[in-house]
């Protein structure tokens, strides 16, 4: 089953959203427990964000979370991109990215995306993505100050 999350879920979306970070491209992040429960009660009130979770038993196995911003060189058009993205069941995934979908485009999305920077099963979600109408874009490279190469920007 999938619904919009409420503040109940923010302590399973955490906890789901550590396990992500702490394995993915993102493990050197500091994660700070107060700044998780902020920003998710400000998405959770806010008109141009939606999270989703997904549920296997009663239980949260997944969340979505959708921004609809403005694209910069247009008035008209405003894109929708994941502000994150994880699930645990086989499938549940899918209709999560659905419901998201729906939702952005039902609030004045005209572009959906949803980008992958994490090592995690990355290749077989794109082609499931493309399997229900995403196409492939390009891809997404980060830098974080500090990296190496990036010790010109360090703190």
């Amino acid at each position: 089953m999938i619904r919009r999350a409420t503040t109940g879920d923010i302590d399973a979306i955490i906890k789901l959203g550590v396990g992500l970070i702490s394995s993915g491209a993102y493990a050197y992040t500091a994660i700070s427990y107060r700044a998780c429960i902020d920003r998710l009660t400000k998405a959770m009130r806010s008109p141009d964000e939606w999270i989703g979770v997904a549920l296997h038993e009663g239980h949260v196995v997944g969340f979505l979370i959708m921004v609809i911003v403005s694209h910069w060189w247009s008035s008209q058009d405003k894109y929708a991109l994941d502000d994150g993205v994880f699930c645990t069941r086989p499938g549940l995934g899918r209709k999560l990215i659905t419901a998201g979908t729906d939702w952005a485009f039902q609030h004045g999305a005209t572009e959906v995306m949803i980008a992958f920077t994490s090592n995690f099963k990355t290749l077989r979600s794109a082609t499931a993505l493309k399997r229900i109408g995403f196409t492939d874009r390009g891809v997404v490279v980060s830098m974080h100050r500090g990296d190496k190469r990036a010790s010109k920007w360090a703190a």
